[in-house]
Protein backbone atom coordinates (compact mmCIF):
# COMPACT_ATOMS: atom_id res chain seq x y z
CA UNK A 1 0.00 0.00 0.00
CA UNK A 2 1.35 3.42 -1.03
CA UNK A 3 1.78 6.12 1.40
CA UNK A 4 -1.69 7.72 -0.26
CA UNK A 5 -3.72 4.91 0.68
CA UNK A 6 -1.64 4.18 4.24
CA UNK A 7 -3.14 8.12 5.37
CA UNK A 8 -6.39 7.50 4.04
CA UNK A 9 -6.37 4.26 6.03
CA UNK A 10 -5.23 6.12 9.24
CA UNK A 11 -7.77 8.02 8.53
CA UNK A 12 -10.81 5.75 7.94
CA UNK A 13 -9.65 3.61 10.92
CA UNK A 14 -10.28 6.38 13.48
CA UNK A 15 -13.93 7.56 11.49
CA UNK A 16 -14.71 4.06 12.03
CA UNK A 17 -13.76 4.35 15.57
CA UNK A 18 -16.25 7.47 16.17
CA UNK A 19 -19.02 5.31 14.46
CA UNK A 20 -18.37 2.25 16.82
CA UNK A 21 -18.28 5.09 19.39
CA UNK A 22 -21.62 6.08 18.10
CA UNK A 23 -23.54 2.82 17.68
CA UNK A 24 -21.96 2.20 21.61
CA UNK A 25 -24.31 5.06 22.27
CA UNK A 26 -27.35 4.29 20.37
CA UNK A 27 -26.87 1.03 22.38
CA UNK A 28 -26.90 -1.49 19.39
CA UNK A 29 -25.06 -4.23 21.39
CA UNK A 30 -27.99 -4.76 23.69
CA UNK A 31 -30.90 -5.22 20.93
CA UNK A 32 -28.14 -7.89 19.49
CA UNK A 33 -27.63 -9.10 22.79
CA UNK A 34 -31.53 -10.42 22.03
CA UNK A 35 -30.84 -11.39 18.16
CA UNK A 36 -33.23 -13.79 17.40
CA UNK A 37 -31.37 -15.65 15.04
CA UNK A 38 -32.97 -14.60 11.60
CA UNK A 39 -31.51 -14.03 8.19
CA UNK A 40 -31.67 -10.49 6.49
CA UNK A 41 -29.51 -9.56 3.03
CA UNK A 42 -26.38 -8.77 3.36
CA UNK A 43 -26.64 -8.63 7.14
CA UNK A 44 -28.61 -5.30 7.33
CA UNK A 45 -30.68 -5.49 10.32
CA UNK A 46 -33.28 -2.22 11.59
CA UNK A 47 -32.59 -1.26 15.53
CA UNK A 48 -34.87 1.04 17.11
CA UNK A 49 -34.32 3.25 20.32
CA UNK A 50 -37.33 4.44 21.76
CA UNK A 51 -36.97 7.46 23.87
CA UNK A 52 -40.25 7.95 26.34
CA UNK A 53 -40.94 10.75 28.90
CA UNK A 54 -40.12 7.69 31.62
CA UNK A 55 -37.18 6.14 30.35
CA UNK A 56 -35.30 4.61 26.92
CA UNK A 57 -35.90 1.33 25.17
CA UNK A 58 -34.13 -0.29 22.99
CA UNK A 59 -35.09 -3.50 20.52
CA UNK A 60 -34.26 -5.21 17.10
CA UNK A 61 -37.34 -5.17 14.76
CA UNK A 62 -37.60 -7.29 11.51
CA UNK A 63 -39.29 -4.55 9.48
CA UNK A 64 -39.61 -0.95 8.70
CA UNK A 65 -41.52 0.48 6.47
CA UNK A 66 -41.53 4.61 5.45
CA UNK A 67 -45.17 5.39 4.56
CA UNK A 68 -45.49 9.39 4.53
CA UNK A 69 -42.42 11.86 5.16
CA UNK A 70 -40.04 12.47 2.28
CA UNK A 71 -41.87 15.95 2.09
CA UNK A 72 -40.29 17.45 4.72
CA UNK A 73 -43.24 19.54 5.45
CA UNK A 74 -45.48 16.93 6.26
CA UNK A 75 -45.54 14.40 9.37
CA UNK A 76 -43.25 11.13 9.30
CA UNK A 77 -45.23 8.19 9.44
CA UNK A 78 -43.54 4.88 9.70
CA UNK A 79 -44.34 1.41 10.83
CA UNK A 80 -42.24 -1.15 12.28
CA UNK A 81 -42.79 -4.72 12.85
CA UNK A 82 -41.65 -7.71 14.86
CA UNK A 83 -42.74 -10.80 16.05
CA UNK A 84 -44.68 -10.41 19.10
CA UNK A 85 -43.09 -10.20 22.15
CA UNK A 86 -42.77 -9.02 25.90
CA UNK A 87 -39.36 -7.52 24.79
CA UNK A 88 -41.04 -3.68 24.59
CA UNK A 89 -42.89 -3.31 27.44
CA UNK A 90 -42.83 0.56 27.71
CA UNK A 91 -44.03 0.81 24.26
CA UNK A 92 -46.68 -1.26 24.84
CA UNK A 93 -47.59 0.74 27.51
CA UNK A 94 -47.20 3.87 25.17
CA UNK A 95 -49.25 2.04 22.76
CA UNK A 96 -52.63 1.61 24.95
CA UNK A 97 -51.97 5.47 26.76
CA UNK A 98 -52.20 6.92 23.45
CA UNK A 99 -55.10 4.34 22.26
CA UNK A 100 -57.10 5.58 25.06
CA UNK A 101 -55.98 9.31 25.01
CA UNK A 102 -54.94 9.12 28.51
CA UNK A 103 -53.36 12.97 28.61
CA UNK A 104 -54.39 16.24 28.34
CA UNK A 105 -51.61 17.00 25.69
CA UNK A 106 -49.93 15.28 23.41
CA UNK A 107 -46.72 16.53 24.19
CA UNK A 108 -46.89 15.29 27.59
CA UNK A 109 -47.17 11.57 26.48
CA UNK A 110 -44.76 12.11 23.06
CA UNK A 111 -41.80 10.70 22.79
CA UNK A 112 -38.82 10.59 19.98
CA UNK A 113 -37.37 7.35 18.31
CA UNK A 114 -34.32 6.67 16.88
CA UNK A 115 -34.35 4.08 13.76
CA UNK A 116 -31.02 2.70 12.24
CA UNK A 117 -30.25 0.69 9.71
CA UNK A 118 -26.99 -1.09 9.84
CA UNK A 119 -24.91 -3.20 8.21
CA UNK A 120 -22.91 -5.42 10.47
CA UNK A 121 -22.90 -3.39 13.24
CA UNK A 122 -21.82 0.04 10.83
CA UNK A 123 -24.33 2.38 10.42
CA UNK A 124 -25.75 3.03 7.03
CA UNK A 125 -28.56 5.43 7.49
CA UNK A 126 -30.37 6.76 10.66
CA UNK A 127 -33.22 8.74 10.96
CA UNK A 128 -34.22 10.87 14.16
CA UNK A 129 -37.87 10.86 14.85
CA UNK A 130 -39.19 13.58 17.09
CA UNK A 131 -42.59 14.55 18.75
CA UNK A 132 -44.23 10.44 17.97
CA UNK A 133 -47.42 9.22 19.42
CA UNK A 134 -48.30 5.11 18.23
CA UNK A 135 -51.34 5.32 15.81
CA UNK A 136 -51.63 1.89 15.23
CA UNK A 137 -51.35 -1.38 16.62
CA UNK A 138 -52.25 -5.08 15.62
CA UNK A 139 -51.41 -8.00 15.75
CA UNK A 140 -51.99 -10.85 12.45
CA UNK A 141 -50.75 -14.29 11.98
CA UNK A 142 -48.79 -15.32 8.99
CA UNK A 143 -48.10 -18.78 7.76
CA UNK A 144 -47.21 -20.27 4.44
CA UNK A 145 -50.58 -21.50 3.63
CA UNK A 146 -51.30 -25.16 4.10
CA UNK A 147 -47.60 -25.80 4.78
CA UNK A 148 -47.86 -23.94 7.99
CA UNK A 149 -50.44 -26.46 9.19
CA UNK A 150 -49.01 -29.39 7.78
CA UNK A 151 -44.90 -28.72 7.85
CA UNK A 152 -42.80 -27.65 10.53
CA UNK A 153 -42.66 -23.77 8.86
CA UNK A 154 -45.74 -23.31 11.18
CA UNK A 155 -47.36 -19.68 11.85
CA UNK A 156 -46.09 -16.44 13.18
CA UNK A 157 -47.46 -13.99 14.99
CA UNK A 158 -46.63 -10.41 13.60
CA UNK A 159 -46.94 -7.47 15.92
CA UNK A 160 -47.59 -3.89 13.90
CA UNK A 161 -46.47 -0.32 15.17
CA UNK A 162 -47.47 2.54 12.81
CA UNK A 163 -46.00 5.76 14.23
CA UNK A 164 -46.89 8.95 13.62
CA UNK A 165 -44.48 12.15 14.31
CA UNK A 166 -43.98 15.84 13.77
CA UNK A 167 -40.82 16.06 12.34
CA UNK A 168 -37.53 13.90 11.39
CA UNK A 169 -33.78 13.94 10.38
CA UNK A 170 -31.57 11.73 8.24
CA UNK A 171 -28.28 11.19 8.94
CA UNK A 172 -26.58 9.69 5.99
CA UNK A 173 -23.54 7.94 7.98
CA UNK A 174 -22.20 6.26 5.67
CA UNK A 175 -21.70 8.93 2.99
CA UNK A 176 -20.32 11.53 5.98
CA UNK A 177 -18.06 8.75 7.03
CA UNK A 178 -16.34 8.77 3.48
CA UNK A 179 -15.99 12.29 3.24
CA UNK A 180 -14.82 12.87 6.65
CA UNK A 181 -12.57 10.34 5.93
CA UNK A 182 -11.43 13.00 2.98
CA UNK A 183 -11.19 15.62 4.53
CA UNK A 184 -8.74 14.12 7.09
CA UNK A 185 -6.68 12.67 4.56
CA UNK A 186 -6.41 15.84 2.94
CA UNK A 187 -7.88 15.13 -0.44
CA UNK A 188 -10.27 17.49 -1.64
CA UNK A 189 -13.23 17.38 -3.38
CA UNK A 190 -14.05 16.80 -6.96
CA UNK A 191 -12.62 14.46 -9.66
CA UNK A 192 -9.41 13.59 -7.58
CA UNK A 193 -11.64 12.35 -4.12
CA UNK A 194 -11.52 8.53 -3.84
CA UNK A 195 -14.63 6.98 -4.79
CA UNK A 196 -17.34 4.83 -3.00
CA UNK A 197 -15.88 1.88 -4.13
CA UNK A 198 -12.57 3.08 -2.88
CA UNK A 199 -13.60 3.94 0.30
CA UNK A 200 -15.70 0.39 0.41
CA UNK A 201 -12.36 -1.74 0.05
CA UNK A 202 -10.53 0.42 2.34
CA UNK A 203 -13.77 -0.12 4.52
CA UNK A 204 -13.16 -3.99 4.50
CA UNK A 205 -9.19 -3.77 4.72
CA UNK A 206 -9.71 -1.71 8.25
CA UNK A 207 -12.19 -4.92 9.54
CA UNK A 208 -9.73 -7.54 7.96
CA UNK A 209 -6.65 -5.56 9.54
CA UNK A 210 -8.90 -5.36 13.36
CA UNK A 211 -9.92 -8.92 13.03
CA UNK A 212 -6.45 -10.34 12.63
CA UNK A 213 -5.68 -7.83 16.36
Amino acid sequence: MNTKNTTVMVALTVVATLAISSVTGFQLGEAEDNDKGYTFAEDVKVTAKFKFPDGNEVAQFEVFDQKQGFDKQGKGVFELKKVAGSDTPMLHHYTEVHREGLFDNLLEKAFSVDVMIAQGGDIIKKFDYDTCKVTDNNISTVHDKEEGWNTSKGFVHVETFELTCNKYWVETTAYDNMKEAEYMAGKPSGGNAFSSLDYQKLQQEIKNRLGQN
